[in-house]
Parts: C-alpha cells; sequence; structure tokens
C-alpha cells in the first residue's frame, strides 16, 4: 500500500505546478524510566454503598481517573457508578512522584493494592449479601473500611523500563506558492502493550501528535536581542487547532505484546507518538523537494529547519517571480 500511495504521489506531482504532496515513513523507540517511581492511593467505602479513591496523582486530561476508576470497581467486583476519584491532597497520599509518563498505571497499581486490603476486610460480609449491604453490616461490626495502599517500580538492570514502540505514515500537500502546508493522511500503529483503557490511550496518542504537529509547522518562538519575547499572544504564536488535524487520521494499536515490565501488561500512551511527527517533516520536504525541481533549482540536499512555517517553505521552494505568470 505505501508504494502504491508513493507512486500516487510522484504522478500527482507530475501534474501539478504549485500543489505538491509527499509522504514519508518514520519509526520511534521511546524508553521508559521508571525506577523508583512511587504513588500511594487511599481508597474508603461508605455506608450507601460509595466508593471514594484519592492516589498521588494529577488528571491533566491523561485519563488516569479513568483507569484507577476501572482498576477499583475490578478489584472489589463493584459497579464503576459507584466509584468516584476525590481531587488529589498530599493530606492523604504524601510522598507521591511528579505526574508525568505514567502516573496513571502506577495509580492503578497504589489503588489495588489498597483495594485488597479493603476487599479483605468485607470479605466476611459479602458471602451472602450485596456490596451495599455488606458495607453497612461491616460498618456496624466496627470494620475499617478505609484502606491504603503504595506502589513503586522496582529498580532494574537496565536504565529504561520498557520502550514504547510505534510507526507513522504521512502524507501532505504543500501550496509551493504561500507555503502552506495540509496534512492529508496520518497512519499511526502504537505498541502500548495490553492497554488499561484503550479509548484513552487513542485520545492520548492523537492528542500528543498533534500537539507535536504545532511543534513541527507552526509554532516558532521569537526572541529580540534582549531576551524579550515578540510573539506572546496567539495572534503570532500559533498553536494548532481545529483545522490543522489530519484530514484523515487512523490510530490501531498492536495487538497481543504484553509488556512484562508494564502494570498488567500496559505502556505508557502520551509521549511516544510526539516522536512520530518526524513524518510530516520528511513528507513536506518531499513535497518541497518535487516544487524545487519545478522551479529548475534541482533535487540536491537542502537545509530545511523547524518549524516548517509559510515563509521558510515559500523560501526554500525558491521560485523565482518570473515563473508565475498566469497563461
Amino acid at each position: 500500500k505505501f508504494e502504491e500511495r508513493k507512486a500516487e504521489v510522484k504522478r500527482f506531482n507530475a501534474s501539478n505546478k504549485w500543489m505538491k504532496r509527499g509522504i514519508a515513513m518514520s519509526a520511534a523507540k521511546f524508553g521508559v524510566d521508571l525506577s523508583g517511581y512511587a504513588v500511594g492511593a487511599m481508597v474508603a467505602a461508605r455506608d450507601d454503598g460509595s466508593v471514594q479513591v484519592s492516589f498521588g496523582g494529577a488528571d491533566l486530561g491523561t485519563g488516569v481517573d479513568v483507569k484507577v476508576t476501572q482498576f477499583v470497581a475490578k478489584v472489589l467486583s463493584i459497579n464503576a457508578a459507584r466509584v468516584a476519584v476525590v481531587p488529589s491532597c498530599t493530606a492523604t497520599t504524601p510522598s507521591a512522584a511528579a505526574t508525568h509518563l505514567q502516573p496513571a498505571e502506577s495509580a492503578c497499581a497504589a489503588a489495588s493494592i489498597a483495594c485488597r486490603k479493603l476487599a479483605a476486610r468485607l470479605q466476611p460480609f459479602r458471602t451472602d449479601k450485596p456490596w451495599e449491604q455488606a458495607v453497612k453490616a461491616a460498618s456496624k461490626a466496627g470494620v475499617n473500611l478505609t484502606a491504603d495502599g503504595r506502589f513503586e517500580h522496582p529498580k532494574g538492570l537496565n536504565h529504561h523500563t520498557y520502550a514504547t514502540y510505534g510507526t507513522a505514515v504521512s502524507e501532505v500537500l504543500v501550496d509551493t506558492l504561500t507555503g502552506q502546508v495540509r496534512v492529508e493522511r496520518v497512519d499511526l500503529l502504537m505498541d502500548l502493550g495490553l492497554q488499561i483503557n484503550a479509548a484513552v490511550d487513542i485520545g492520548q496518542i492523537q492528542g500528543g501528535f498533534v500537539m507535536a504537529l504545532g511543534y513541527m509547522l507552526s509554532e516558532e518562538l521569537k526572541v529580540d536581542d534582549a531576551g524579550k519575547q515578540l510573539n506572546s499572544s496567539s495572534v503570532h504564536y500559533h498553536v494548532p487547532t481545529a483545522y490543522d488535524i489530519p484530514i484523515e487520521f487512523n490510530v490501531s494499536l498492536l495487538e497481543g505484546t504484553p509488556s512484562p515490565a508494564g502494570i498488567s501488561g500496559s505502556k505508557s500512551s502520551s509521549e511516544a507518538p510526539l516522536c512520530l511527527v518526524n513524518s510530516v517533516y520528511l513528507a513536506v520536504k518531499e513535497a518541497i523537494y518535487a516544487g524545487r525541481m519545478e522551479a529548475g533549482r534541482g533535487g540536491g540536499w537542502f537545509m530545511l529547519d523547524v518549524p516548517l512555517t509559510p515563509e521558510r517553505l515559500r523560501q526554500a521552494v525558491g521560485a523565482e517571480p518570473e515563473a508565475m505568470v498566469v497563461p
């Protein structure tokens, strides 16, 4: 399929003077070091059957609350609707590591430890009672319905606990007159082991890749000689918008590849996709090569810095004004 699409790109470029396409493939290996990464969690069951959980991490849009809720419901054998994640606080879960890389999976492990303690205390009351009645009975019997857990990743022999792998194919359309880039299609394949929540992970992959598109195509930090930022507003510093998302965006997860070093066979999902944006860079450069050939500048190597702003791409093509005559 890739070779067929590559041939189609060449045919398109041969029949279009100013609009050029490019297609490229890239791969990434993203090392994840979690040695000594520690997270605490606290779980409390209430008389009404609800369960509250807090942990040493913050959901910054990573979906960690969703994953922890799933784990708590699974270990306690209850409906996830009964579980509520309360805001993180060092008063309840102190000495937590920073929220980065893999707080979700680590928080799930800590919550599981706490839930197993709680489940053991409730076991004598759950033999013939539903969850809510068992909790009430245990509470009347003076059972402590609050449990804590702490999980710390062991230190291994390797510097990285494991690696997340991915590959991408990106196809772009470049207007060589204006330097504008449109990402036509992106296909991503990620190895995330056994996903705790595939929907959350796919969202992380998409968001991470689009964020990297901003770094690659539009976000350019400009400062004067004194170090003062010249484009401190969104008018001049351009982050990706809904119009910058690839027109066709396909994300696939590799199946049947559990991580022996990850929590429940899972892997980190947030940062690795950023590395795959190289495929967009290479696709844009291929389109610029076609534009330079059209402009009579040959197919020799040229330097192309990032971000790939319209001004920079327009200069890279280097078409002379005399060539811009409308027939």
